[in-house]
């Protein structure tokens, strides 16, 4: 678990070295710039990510949601420069919906969704039959488009 958030850290870090997770093309020493993440792991990436900009000279001030419409909603309303959750999907969904203004600037990672139970001890274990509860919270739904529904 570590080696892979040490990875991602290490993967965005480059990203945002490189301008391509950023609000600008570049990222000037002594400017800012405000990033809204869900939190949990991805807290623990973005430390990461502030920490490697900050030895460039550029501040990360990160904004931690847990309600998948509100960094879309702050970015939109001027109160962060970018976000970054979620996949382009969700995205489009958002801007059809919301009628935000805003555009894609560059790709990030999205964290695995996990898939839980008390009684199977893998996805192979599941019976042919099994009934899977899945739960709408904003940034799942898009992906099963198209997808059988059961």
């Amino acid at each position: 678990m570590a080696t892979t958030k040490t990875l991602k850290a290490a993967l965005l870090s480059v990203l945002v070295s490189c301008g391509i997770v950023s609000a600008q093309p570049a990222l000037a020493a002594g400017q800012t710039v405000r990033v809204g993440i869900m939190s949990g792991e991805d807290e623990d990436v973005w430390r990461a990510v502030a920490a490697n900009a900050a030895k460039q000279g550029v501040t990360v001030k990160i904004t931690t949601f847990s309600d998948y419409t509100q960094p879309n909603e702050a970015l939109a309303e001027h109160d962060l420069d970018a976000n970054s959750f979620q996949h382009k999907p969700y995205l489009d969904a958002q801007i059809a919906a919301r009628h935000y203004r805003i555009v894609p600037v560059g790709y990030t990672y999205v964290q695995p969704i996990g898939l839980y139970s008390r009684k199977v001890k893998s996805v192979a274990a599941l019976p042919q039959d099994a009934a899977i509860l899945t739960v709408y919270h904003g940034a799942t739904l898009p992906a099963w488009d198209g997808a059988p529904q059961h």
